[in-house]
């Protein structure tokens, strides 16, 4: 069953549940038939290898199905963000000249029977498989086209990152269209866990799945693991029964690190890092080493590293060497940077300090926003906080800063001269509800420049 994930049937009890989706849910061998029919749909309707598949939908059991049933019958999913607007959508369908378009109406209608005749699975490793989508904030999102080798090795080389999924429930809450999203769920099936299909993230859904199913392993974005700290309902349970907590796709500040140690106290609290070319990069220590708070983890099997100036260059045989129709320019002799800046201790751990192109120049000295974040959010009273650069014909850059929680304007700013040198203080600081978020669930950072403009 599920030979798309393991290369091979899986060998788990067919009668364990698989997938939980609101009130339904599939034993392994109920979902394999569910894959089965729709993958003879696939088939019915003329794809027969090779044609793009477009998902535009929001996270479901049956989303996840076809994207295994493409996977059956060797035709490249490509997965779409259904948030973006309209038009961008059609240009990404226009650009990838797909075959065809499943949103949620259309995936909310695949269950009835289409069959139950098996194609023969006879995936070629080096065909394109997946199609996902670059999730920057400027420009038209690009699709990075992963082979079916790729990813079965990715699926391979996260099982060895994340051992023990069987042991309990997983919730998969971050979109399936994004990295995270979809190897949550890959790894949990590919592990024979159970996953819970979160249709969007809802921190008092969430909380309250966590405690019915009493999950010991939890993955989230820092946003999302900010917005359920903050959430009310966050004190109507005891998380003891946690045992792992993996926050991962932005730096995690020690705020928001120590703030989440208290409500799972007794977890280890992990920072995992990777990339939409490439998926997850570091993991867990040889024996003998303590994995230290905030560090992204140690360098893996499969994958190769090296530091330029700062900036994290990576190569791996799991990685997309391309976009669709252009080359990643990104990648020279087939390393790929990063962009990202690190720095290792002794041990060999590596910290991720943030992006390279977010460093700017004020008064002539360097300053990185996440530094001054992390000092904010240290401050009384602040829960997150946002720095944004703008422009000063002076200075170069001037830092401002937007913050959650309830806290003292003047006290905050008097902290912070213990802390940073002048220049690196917010000229100045401004009361938010909650932070604007794009995408996967990042800091809309361009719509709060936008909004600092406005507020000058």
């Amino acid at each position: 069953m599920l030979p798309e994930l393991t290369g091979q049937d899986l060998t788990c009890n067919p009668l364990k549940t698989a997938v939980i989706d609101g009130d339904e849910s599939w034993t392994y061998l109920e979902y394999d038939q569910l894959v089965q029919g729709i993958a003879n749909k696939l088939i019915a309707d003329g794809h027969r290898g090779g044609d793009k598949i477009a998902i535009i939908a929001r996270n479901s059991a049956r989303y996840f199905a076809l994207y295994l049933a493409c996977r059956r019958t060797n035709n490249p999913a490509v997965l779409i963000n259904w948030r973006l607007p309209q038009d961008v959508q059609q240009q990404l369908i226009t650009q990838a000249e797909v075959s065809a378009v499943y949103r949620d109406r259309d995936i909310d209608g695949l269950d009835r029977d289409w069959g139950s005749s098996t194609p023969e699975y006879t995936s070629d490793p080096n065909s394109p498989g997946l199609f996902l989508y670059t999730s920057g904030t400027t420009g038209l999102p690009k699709a990075a086209v992963i082979t079916n080798s790729s990813r079965a090795f990715l699926i391979n080389r996260l099982s060895k990152l994340d051992p023990g999924i069987e042991s309990g429930h997983r919730i998969c809450a971050a979109p399936f269209y994004h990295q995270n999203g979809l190897s949550t769920m890959e790894n949990t099936l590919a592990g024979t866990g159970t996953a819970i299909v979160l249709r969007e993230f809802k921190p008092e859904v969430y909380l309250k799945l966590t405690d019915q199913y009493k999950t010991t392993r939890l993955t989230f974005i820092p946003s999302m693991m900010a917005m359920m700290l903050d959430s009310p309902d966050i004190n109507k349970y005891d998380f003891g029964f946690v045992r792992a907590v993996v926050m991962a796709t932005s730096p995690v500040t020690k705020n928001l690190y120590d703030r989440a140690k208290k409500v799972f106290y007794n977890a280890n609290i992990r920072v995992r890092y990777g990339l939409t070319e490439i998926g997850p990069v570091f993991g867990p220590p040889p024996a003998g080493l303590i994995e230290p708070p905030l560090t992204c983890g140690y360098p893996q099997p499969g994958v190769e590293y090296r530091l330029v100036n700062g900036v994290l260059h990576l190569r791996s045989a799991s990685m997309s060497q391309t976009f669709y129709k252009q080359s990643n320019p990104k990648i020279v002799d087939g390393w790929l940077n990063t962009g990202d800046l690190f720095r290792i201790d002794r041990n060999g751990f590596y910290y991720w300090m943030g992006r390279a192109d977010e460093m700017y120049k004020v008064g002539g000295e360097q300053v990185y926003p996440q530094e001054i974040e992390s000092a904010l959010e240290n401050c009384q009273g602040v829960k997150q906080a946002c720095v944004v650069m703008l422009e000063d014909d002076i200075k170069g850059y001037k830092p401002y800063a937007f913050c959650t929680g309830e806290f003292n304007q003047q006290l905050v700013e008097a902290a912070l001269l213990n802390t940073l040198p002048r220049y690196k203080i917010p000229r100045k600081i401004w009361s938010i509800d909650s932070m604007p978020l794009y995408g996967v669930g990042k800091i809309d950072r361009k719509q709060l420049t936008d909004r600092a403009k406005e507020l000058l």
